[in-house]
């Protein structure tokens, strides 16, 4: 799969059909039917140029809370705070059952950036004694750069005779853009990754 401009094609397609230019209207007839086409090449052909073999660094998040002992006295979910790990940028939401005590903490934001396990406290909601422990996950950007998987291993397989191949799962965070999360791996070494780059639509 070459990389050509939208113009180029809109141009060859005027002197295939025959006509000097296209109305607005055949224009975005034209570039939808390129989308089309282009994508539907992309899914049925590993095409060489699309394939890509790097190293990349994962990114550690925050991956969930578990509570070790709920505490008492709680009238109102306490904040949930996170410290250290490295990070920044995770928060997530604690819940309270009808005993006074913290049953559960939802993680709404995984942050990024981390290199350890950030430390859990709670603050306010009129008890005390909660206690828990946050885990991390390493994770890669999965859309905007990777747009399929084809292999993601430990060290180089095209230096080594003996590679460990690294079990991953793909988690979407959006309507294209989502998150590779290599499973039971929560370091910061680099891996390698062979991976198809994403199509690209075409705009007028």
């Amino acid at each position: 799969m070459r990389t050509i401009a939208v113009n180029t094609m809109l141009t060859n397609l005027t002197y295939l059909v025959g006509v000097d230019s296209f109305v607005t209207a055949e224009t975005s007839a034209a570039v939808r039917s390129f989308n089309r086409f282009g994508r539907l090449a992309w899914e049925r052909a590993r095409w060489p140029d699309m394939v890509r073999f790097e190293q990349k660094i994962p990114d550690i998040q925050v991956r969930n809370v578990r509570i070790g002992h709920g505490g008492a006295g709680y009238t109102s979910a306490p904040t949930v705070v996170f410290t250290g790990g490295g990070g920044t940028g995770a928060a997530a939401t604690a819940t309270i059952n009808a005993d006074g005590e913290v049953n559960g903490v939802a993680v709404t934001n995984s942050g990024t950036g981390y290199t350890g396990k950030p430390t859990v406290s709670f603050t306010g909601g009129g008890g005390s004694g909660a206690i828990a422990t946050a885990s991390v996950i390493a994770t890669l950007d999965y859309g905007s750069t990777i747009g399929e998987v084809l292999r993601i291993t430990e060290n180089d397989p095209y230096e080594v005779g003996n590679t460990r191949d690294l079990a991953y799962r793909v988690e979407y965070t959006g309507s294209t853009n989502g998150k590779l999360v290599l499973v039971n791996r929560s370091s910061t070494a680099p891996v390698y990754v062979l991976y198809r780059a994403p199509f690209a639509d075409y705009s007028e």
